[in-house]
């Protein structure tokens, strides 16, 4: 019975991990991610039409999959932990998804200057 609720936790921090957090940037916003990734296989690749649409598909029936996951462990969860119990794991899961909210933040910010770098840098080569 613990294993199982030790695997169950696993289960649920990594499902709330990917699933739950809120979309800041295009990485951490499963559809623009998914776009993002399936342009960088197009390219990479050479993915004919077919084969970009049955990789879509793939993605979101995976994305979907995992939503269903993530929900029933929460559902099972609650029937095992106590009130208190819950509580906390809410309050890790809140804290953990103000983290990643927090890096995101701070992946952009880095993204942005270095793309800002980037313009310069192709403006003197111009001039």
């Amino acid at each position: 019975m613990k294993k199982t609720l030790i695997i169950a936790l696993s289960v649920f921090g990594l499902s709330s991990f990917a699933v739950a957090a809120p979309a800041v940037d295009s990485a951490s916003n499963p559809h623009q991610w998914q776009q993002k990734h399936l342009q960088k296989m197009q390219k990479s690749l050479d993915l004919t039409d077919a084969q970009r649409q049955q990789v879509e598909l793939i993605y979101q029936n995976a994305h979907q999959q995992h939503k269903a996951i993530s929900d029933d462990v929460t559902q099972q969860l609650k029937g095992v932990l106590t009130a208190e119990q819950q509580a906390k794991l809410d309050k890790q899961r809140e804290a953990r998804q103000a983290k990643m909210k927090r890096a995101h933040l701070h992946k952009a910010s880095r993204h942005d200057k270095q793309q800002l770098k980037r313009e310069k840098a192709d403006k003197s080569l111009n001039k």
